[in-house]
């Protein structure tokens, strides 16, 4: 099977309007065969009363969100699966709860 290079990108808006900070983004394994999984890891610095979202986009269509409101999301784990071979980028987007 062909191996899947994936470059990770993480954009994170330091507005007021969100409790939490995005510290990094990071991938394992860093390449994937098609249909494998791989996981996505995104590290939030967590504000005094953290209460947003974020959407994670794979690159290849598929989206997934996330509530960030309490201490054990300071780390955020999802796993995804490539059904062709390519080079995707992975975007971590601020949301506001609810929008």
């Amino acid at each position: 099977m062909t191996r899947l290079p994936l470059l990770a990108l993480a954009v994170a808006a330091a507005a007021p309007s969100y409790a939490q900070t995005l510290k990094g983004v990071t991938l394992e394994p860093a390449a994937v065969k098609v249909g494998e999984n791989v996981t996505i890891r995104a590290g939030f610095e967590l504000g005094d009363t953290p209460n947003c979202a974020v959407r994670i986009h794979f690159g290849d269509g598929a989206i997934t969100e996330a509530k960030i409101n309490q201490a054990k999301d300071a780390t955020l784990a999802v796993t995804h699966r490539y059904a062709r071979p390519g080079q995707y980028t992975i975007m971590v987007e601020p949301k506001r709860v609810g929008a």
